[in-house]
């Protein structure tokens, strides 16, 4: 319904899922794109294998690809920064694109780099859907008053984290930062941005904070 509904997702597109896991949003897209086409990569090595093995097999329209980029959370071994990591897709590849709890695990350098790669693989009137953790003073006054779903309160590049010690546990950017991070990227944003309800926003759309943007 997001991708639909707030993104513009078309049945026939082109899509990039950044990140995509086991899966989660493949196999609900598998029943939704219709003379479209999938293509997801990831971290996780046992993920893409089995995602290859259960849904291309089934969808042969649907592609994933390892990434070897290190992440402490989800791939220690990797010999890859995600900063330097180049998308395997050519330019102007698709019509959509969409992370889902990815930038929450990134910090600043490697969200940078990714936002600039999904405004490269973008075709012209493309857009993307990107959740974040996001800043605001209202999410702020809720982590100081211990009513967030998150503590967002040891500082890192343009946020905070939950976990010094291992920041891609959790990671909040300022949404000024994002802003400025989109804008360096070569992306606009489609406003309004929504905000979620993990910092009790009114009338949430989701846990996490959605915006979605386009190639300026």
């Amino acid at each position: 319904g997001h991708f639909t509904e707030l993104g513009g997702l078309e049945p026939t597109d082109r899509v990039l899922d950044i990140g995509c896991g086991i899966g989660r949003m493949a196999i609900p897209l598998s029943g939704y794109l219709d003379g479209g086409s999938y293509a997801g990569f990831d971290v996780g090595r046992a993920m893409i294998r089995w995602c290859r093995r259960n849904i291309t097999s089934h969808h042969h329209e649907f592609e994933f690809e390892w990434a070897p980029i290190h992440n402490a959370k989800y791939n220690p071994f990797g010999n890859l920064s995600a900063a330097e990591f180049r998308f395997p897709y050519p330019d102007s590849s698709f019509d959509f694109a969409f992370a889902t709890s990815l930038f929450t695990h990134l910090v600043r350098d490697e969200v940078g780099h990714y936002l600039a790669e999904t405004a490269r693989v973008l075709k012209p009137g493309g857009s993307c859907l990107l959740t974040f953790f996001l800043l605001t003073p209202r999410a702020e006054a809720e982590i100081a008053a211990g009513r967030a779903a998150l503590s967002f309160t040891h500082p890192v590049a343009g946020g905070a984290t939950t976990d010094p010690s291992q920041p891609e546990e959790a990671i909040a950017f300022a949404l000024d930062e994002v802003r400025a991070m989109l804008e360096e990227a070569g992306l606009a944003i489609r406003e309004p941005v929504h905000l979620g309800g993990w910092a009790n926003e009114p009338n949430a759309a989701s846990y996490q904070d959605i915006i979605v943007a386009h190639p300026a």
